[in-house]
């Protein structure tokens, strides 16, 4: 007996498999998704996305597929693979906050952008790469791991100045971009003794 049922949507899971992760996805294939998506949303809204479906599972085969579906629905997800990235504007940073650096990537307009645990995004400014470098070192792959401060200042453009997100360093800044070592244990079994106390 042959169904009909809605055709799916471009599938955002399989493109970020295709590319290893949703940051990964070069902007061409965003641009492919949304254009399919905008097309199946259009047929959504003209009723063409009715298709005939002659694959209806039956009997046992009903069973199956009714108990995967339910283990899929009790399955626990991350969702934050599918949530996107969300760029940080100046009015999300008028009250400072700070955030962890996961990633640092070759943006738009030669800038480069920092990803953070959050999965917020902002594009660095050359105030801002000037500051991280100064305070972390040129190689951006050290910058990893490193807490910052995002907040709302001026920036100098074509001799005017310009609101702009900046950050600054929250984490300790080193002259080879690097933290400092762990302060040493005390190797007496744990007691800390003070020498300048006379006994």
């Amino acid at each position: 007996m042959t169904q009909r049922q809605l055709r799916p949507p471009p599938d955002l899971h399989a493109l970020i498999r295709e590319h290893g992760a949703y940051s990964k996805i070069p902007p061409a294939a965003w641009a492919e998704y949304d254009r399919a998506m905008e097309q199946w949303k259009d047929d959504l809204r003209n009723d063409r996305l009715l298709i005939d479906d002659t694959t209806q599972p039956t009997g046992a085969s009903a069973r199956g597929a009714a108990i995967e579906s339910a283990e899929n629905r009790n399955r626990k997800m991350d969702m934050t693979d599918y949530a996107g990235s969300s760029w940080l504007k100046l009015e999300d940073v008028r009250e400072p906050r700070r955030a962890i650096i996961t990633d640092c990537v070759k943006g738009n307009y030669e800038r480069p952008d920092l990803i953070f645990e959050s999965g917020d995004c902002v594009s660095l400014n050359k105030t801002s790469v000037r500051t991280l470098i100064k305070a972390y070192g040129a190689d951006s792959r050290e910058w990893t791991g490193k807490e910052v401060e995002l907040y709302a200042g001026q920036v100098d453009f074509k001799d005017q100045k310009t609101d702009a997100v900046l950050v600054r360093p929250v984490s300790p800044p080193t002259s080879d971009g690097k933290l400092p070592p762990p302060k040493p244990k005390a190797t007496n079994g744990g007691a800390d003794y003070d020498d300048d106390v006379p006994i």
